[in-house]
């Protein structure tokens, strides 16, 4: 029996569906995981055109300290007899919302996700995995950042006050992004949301943290 020429595109499609998602997680994972990539795609677009075109070209230096610092995702500072565990990454995606805007901010963290996830070996082992972190956390940054500049700035005028939204942003920040990445998880595995969600919450010190250093630095450069 002869195959169609349909059949065979099917075929071809169906195979090279079933390598881009590796192990093969289910539908709602798949739906999922598609919407978020296919999301992304214009984020990134107008992102990219916007911070070469009307945005300060120095947010290149944060893109580009964002690379090594993703061989040390988190690092102690110690005050005093306190220890406190922050991420450069986020603190280098932070200083892009709150210096140059949501737009570099999305291309600064798609660039830490790019590089961690190239060490990582997600590129190659589980490329839907790769395409998803990337697309997420791009998006993430640019929502977190519009929210910052719709309550921050423009509005709120005392230092003390400011401080408190660039926070609230960074934990906006890592709120969203556990959230996406827990669902897609809850997803594939077919567990409940709120319990994969509660366990990367049990980390929320680590952005905290970077998100006061980072607020910190906005408002006495400010």
């Amino acid at each position: 029996m002869k195959l169609s020429n349909t059949s065979i595109a099917q075929g071809r499609m169906s195979s090279s569906f079933s390598r881009f998602f590796g192990d093969a997680p289910p539908r709602p994972a798949r739906a999922f995981i598609l919407t978020i990539v296919v999301a992304a795609v214009p984020v990134l677009a107008y992102s990219l055109y916007f911070s070469a075109t009307r945005v300060n070209l120095n947010w290149l230096w944060l893109a580009a300290l964002t690379i090594p610092a993703t061989w040390h995702p988190v690092v102690m500072v110690s005050f005093s007899r306190a220890k406190v565990w922050i991420s450069l990454s986020d603190v280098f995606v932070f200083m892009a919302i709150l210096f140059f805007g949501p737009e570099a901010a999305a291309i600064v963290a798609t660039v830490e996700a790019i590089t961690f996830n190239i060490r990582k070996r997600k590129l190659v082992c589980a490329p839907y995995r790769f395409l998803f972190n990337v697309a997420q956390i791009a998006i993430v940054a640019f929502v977190a950042g519009h929210m910052f500049y719709l309550i921050g700035p423009a509005k709120v005028e005392s230092p003390p006050a400011l401080f408190l939204v660039a926070v609230g942003s960074g934990l906006y920040y890592y709120f969203l992004t556990s959230g996406l990445v827990a669902r897609a998880v809850a997803l594939s595995g077919g567990r409940p949301f709120a319990q994969v969600w509660r366990k990367s919450l049990t980390r929320v010190h680590i952005p905290l943290a970077s998100a006061l250093l980072s607020a910190f630095v906005f408002v006495c450069l400010k």
